[in-house]
């Protein structure tokens, strides 16, 4: 991933744990199953994977360069300070969560919607970079393999902390990346059984 992205670093990560906390680890996703039915829908055919021209070089390139497009059409800062929500999706997003958060009891800030929107873009930017072939295998890999998610706790512990977090970064894939959202709604049930 590219390191110059939405990352920013050990702050993310450790105020990741409260937005997990806020986001109902153990009592259940990260919005009211009414407001799942309400996203931005995605398209019934994902784009064509780079790669099917034949030349895997080409399909790289196509990756990176669709990549690059997302992030500068999502407005995303590349000097590492924490991303905003710049555009219309990404305040939905951002408005949708903190309005569920709040109404759990729990406070929003600016570091949860910065925390929020990373999460959701390197899941777009998995769904990229992998051609838009997305599975329940792939995001289990891409959550387990974030430097986001917290590894300490009971195994108990983890496995919701790290279900919680699939299940946030998916809603706000959903959102950012509309046209593979259904495709990672689908591997958030095959990986999580929701």
């Amino acid at each position: 991933m590219n390191s110059t992205s939405v990352r920013a670093g050990g702050t993310i990560a450790a105020a990741l744990v409260a937005l997990l906390l806020l986001a109902g680890c153990a009592s259940g996703p990260a919005a009211p199953d009414a407001e799942r039915s309400q996203k931005p829908s995605a398209s019934a055919e994902p784009a064509p994977s780079p790669a099917s021209s034949g030349d895997p070089a080409a399909g790289l390139e196509d990756a990176f360069a669709e990549r690059d497009a997302f992030f500068a059409e999502q407005k995303f800062p590349i000097d590492g300070t924490p991303p905003r929500a710049n555009t219309a999706a990404q305040q939905e997003l951002v408005k949708k969560q903190s309005e569920w958060v709040t109404s759990q009891g729990g406070s929003w800030s600016e570091q949860d919607e910065s925390i929020l929107l990373a999460m959701a873009s390197d899941t777009c930017e998995t769904g990229i970079l992998n051609g838009h072939k997305i599975d329940g295998e792939l995001l289990k890999q891409t959550i387990a393999g974030s430097p986001m998610l917290p590894q300490k706790g009971t195994p108990e512990q983890k496995a919701a902390l790290e279900k919680n977090f699939a299940d946030v970064s998916v809603f706000g894939a959903t959102y950012l990346c509309p046209d593979d959202g259904e495709a990672w709604v689908a591997a958030f049930a095959e990986a999580y059984g929701e």
